[in-house]
């Protein structure tokens, strides 16, 4: 499906975002989940759970400004200044990042429970392991902020190998044990890659083979066209001698 997708996006000439970005590129863990990996299931969750919550659509606006503390009777005037722009409070951005993940964490265990062979199935890897980055990203987010608000900034030779170190510290313990060492689904996933790989290899030799035969008869067919006329003459000579 990607490349008729690809060539119908190079002849409309549509600007589209890519699914994976250069996700070995990342600069933090939030910059590789939220911009570089997966950005078509990334955005469909956004859209789906992260701004409902935080916007308030999903738990009520009202609800939200209610939480709010209400300002002093000093402070109140008969001409209201411009509202603010909303700005959602740390706790529903923390509770937008855990629903949006253990959504995904779910949907992933489903897609294990559905790969791994009868009685070969440890349920809750893939959800941890989706799960626990919230907590990171958003603890992560703290402390940029706080180095960002001292002028401290990271540079990207050392940012890119610390996320790349977090994410696969947590895949590590939870993304590949059920597939390596709880289930046979790695073994089957290189079979299977090997026995595609095969099949591919024996198509190439017998078009090859076939190549071979094709120039091989092209090449008596000239042969034969250079020794035709004598051939004809020889014929010839022997019809019209007594």
């Amino acid at each position: 499906m990607d490349g008729p997708a690809a060539l119908l996006i190079a002849v409309l000439g549509m600007r589209v975002v890519p699914p994976f970005d250069k996700p070995w590129l990342s600069t933090s863990v939030g910059d590789y989940w939220g911009r570089r990996w997966n950005n078509t299931t990334g955005l469909t969750l956004r859209a789906l759970v992260y701004d409902p919550i935080v916007e308030g659509s999903l738990m009520g606006r009202a609800a939200l400004e209610a939480r709010k503390p209400s300002p002093k009777p000093s402070q109140k005037s008969p001409n209201k200044p411009p509202q603010k722009p909303y700005r959602p409070p740390m706790w529903l951005k923390l509770f937008g990042m855990c629903a949006t993940f253990a959504v995904s964490g779910v949907m992933h265990e489903i897609l294990l429970y559905m790969l791994a062979p009868e009685g070969q199935y440890h349920v809750g890897y893939w959800f941890t392991f989706f799960f626990i980055q919230a907590p990171i990203m958003f603890a992560e987010g703290l402390v940029l902020r706080a180095l960002h608000n001292r002028k401290i900034y990271i540079p990207r030779t050392l940012a890119i190998p610390l996320t790349t170190a977090t994410v696969l510290t947590t895949a590590w313990y939870f993304w590949y044990p059920p597939i390596e060492n709880h289930t046979d689904i790695a073994n089957e996933a290189v079979a299977s890659i090997n026995a595609n790989v095969g099949a591919l290899i024996a198509w190439g030799q017998g078009l090859c083979e076939q190549w071979d035969l094709k120039q091989g008869l092209e090449s008596q067919m000239a042969t034969l066209g250079q020794m035709w006329p004598g051939i004809r003459a020889y014929v010839a000579e022997s019809a019209t001698s007594p």
